[in-house]
């Protein structure tokens, strides 16, 4: 969906940024999983959809990143910076990724701000109430 869902790159203010570490993350998986028709079929895929997602990919060295920051540009609180922690479970090549605001900053204050409407269900489509 990150390359392909122009929703997503309205998402990411640095989009680039979030394109390099997705293709990076898929790169890894490559690595570590020899064979793997489904990876390479999506890869196949993502090569042909994405002329940004080809370029990436041809690039080498596989990079890690476990610490980020993400600015994102959220259709209801606006533009918000979070702190990324991605971490990597030993088995199943699982990953957990984290997200937080700096405590007591306006970044804070619109994550909580999302979160007060949890759980009063919705659409599942993006909104906003700010454009």
């Amino acid at each position: 969906m990150l390359f392909l869902d122009p929703h997503h790159r309205a998402l990411y203010c640095d989009w680039d940024g979030k394109a390099q570490v997705a293709v990076a993350a898929l790169q890894r998986a490559a690595a570590r999983r020899v064979v793997d028709v489904e990876l390479d079929r999506l890869v196949g895929e993502l090569v042909v959809a994405s002329p940004e997602f080809a370029r990436m990919w041809a690039r080498r060295p596989v990079r890690s990143c476990s610490h980020h920051v993400r600015e994102l540009d959220h259709p209801v609180v606006g533009r918000v910076r979070l702190v990324n922690e991605t971490v990597v479970l030993p088995d199943d090549d699982q990953w957990m990724g984290l997200f937080h605001a700096a405590p007591g900053s306006a970044d804070a204050d619109a994550l909580a701000s999302l979160a007060q409407g949890v759980g009063r269900g919705g659409t599942g489509r993006w909104t906003s109430s700010r454009r």
